[in-house]
């Protein structure tokens, strides 16, 4: 008997807290990553002050197909970053 594998087995999830430049090195690994295999798909989680990033118009961050990033939404209100324009390509993770 065969399995067929569970999309979580496809997901790579790469977590960046403290510095903001960090979200950009791991936007290209996970470039690097997908370029290596189609299949997966990279999940960038942002919090702590690498949530500076988020909002860092000056510096934009390019999101290869297949990688995502998503912000702790309680640290952006923490941060007064709620209300801030996000940059294209980013998402609220919000507390479920």
């Amino acid at each position: 008997m065969t399995s067929s594998p569970s999309s979580q087995e496809n997901v790579v999830i790469l977590h960046v807290t403290d510095d903001p430049d960090d979200v950009a090195r791991s936007a290209k690994a996970g470039a690097a990553l997908r370029e290596w295999d189609k299949s997966l798909e990279i999940k960038i989680v942002v919090h702590g002050a690498a949530l500076a990033a988020v909002v860092d118009s000056d510096n934009p961050i390019d999101l290869a197909e297949g990688v995502a990033v998503q912000a702790c939404e309680i640290g952006l209100q923490r941060r007064g970053l709620a209300e801030k324009q996000r940059l294209p390509g980013w998402k609220a993770l919000s507390q479920q």
